[in-house]
């Protein structure tokens, strides 16, 4: 039996996508923020009520680490009382920032791994995940029906993405999981059915209707989308 340092590296290309996401955005105060456009924006961080750049580049870089090597939110917090004292920030506040830019990351990462030429037409569809407790919201729960043939699956080129995909508000814990052909079909999508008993993608694409309702205002997409859709 060969020696640890023979055995092959494991990689996680989302995750190594999604701590690079985080790490390159500028760390900037929120007046600063504020000025951006939102294209900008995407490529920045900032956090509420904290002013000093040097404890917002500690806050990013605990972020990044927790992404990058796996961590909790208890860890998270930690971090942030050692950079700004314990009373600086609420937990609640924590818990968004945390929650907030850990899932805008993995989502860039995973669009990234999606975009790639080997993997991009491979998954032509995305199911969306709420997360099934007390604190989850109707309207994100509601996403899970409100796809094709009354499933929570959507095509990946559908425009409810760039309004819809996870996380579309403060401490959204949904997620989206790519699907191919056979995943949706058995999913119960009857364009995917009828595409795979052909072998004839259809001609017309199945969007889905807009729901009735919409993010947050105020929301600013950080997600670069147009590897995803």
């Amino acid at each position: 039996m060969g020696s640890p340092d023979d055995l092959p590296l494991l990689r996680f290309p989302a995750v190594e996508a999604a701590a690079r996401d985080l790490a390159s955005r500028q760390v900037l105060t929120r007046a600063d923020f504020d000025r951006l456009a939102d294209d900008a924006k995407a490529a920045a961080f900032t956090v509420a009520r904290v002013t000093s750049l040097d404890a917002l580049a500690k806050i990013q870089a605990a972020l990044v680490d927790d992404v990058a090597r796996g961590g909790t939110l208890a860890d998270f917090r930690r971090a942030v009382d050692d950079a700004l004292g314990s009373s600086a920030l609420t937990p609640a506040h924590i818990e968004n920032v945390y929650r907030t830019n850990v899932a805008q990351a993995y989502t860039q990462g995973q669009a990234e791994v999606l975009a790639h030429p080997l993997v991009a037409d491979e998954f032509p569809y995305l199911a969306y995940h709420a997360c099934h407790d007390a604190r989850v919201r109707a309207d994100h729960l509601r996403l899970e029906t409100w796809g094709l043939s009354g499933t929570n699956v959507y095509r990946r080129d559908d425009p409810i993405w760039e309004r819809f995909l996870p996380p579309w508000d403060y401490q959204c814990r949904c997620v989206v999981v790519p699907l191919t052909l056979a995943d949706a079909a058995r999913a119960g999508v009857r364009e995917a059915q009828e595409w795979l008993r052909t072998g004839i993608p259809p001609a017309l694409r199945a969007w889905v209707k807009p729901p009735p309702f919409e993010p947050p205002a105020g929301w600013t997409r950080r997600n670069r989308l147009e590897a995803l859709i």
